[in-house]
């Protein structure tokens, strides 16, 4: 956390960009199919959810509700499967 607590703002993102966390892209025609620039700025994807959270605190418990029933499915599936398994040796 010390690290990120000396980085100003425009080092944060150099250093983003360079493990490839951020991608921006200049438009230019050049190598595009239609003929349009191509330009915009990606970000990856497990930061892109972490940011709308930051953005939208409903979103933020939306999608804490989901990951908790991901969990909770994934766990009841493994019982099942445990059970199942146990069912299956004892025959």
């Amino acid at each position: 956390m010390a690290l990120l607590d000396e980085l100003n703002q425009k080092k944060l993102l150099k250093l983003v960009k360079l493990i490839g966390l951020v991608s921006v892209k200049k438009g230019n025609r050049k190598g595009s199919k239609n003929g349009k620039s191509i330009q915009g700025t990606w970000i990856h994807r497990d930061l892109a959810i972490e940011y709308a959270r930051w953005l939208d605190p409903e979103f933020s418990i939306w999608i804490s509700q989901k990951i908790q029933e991901l969990i909770s499915d994934r766990c009841l599936l493994g019982m099942r499967l445990e059970r199942l398994q146990e069912l299956t040796i004892s025959r």
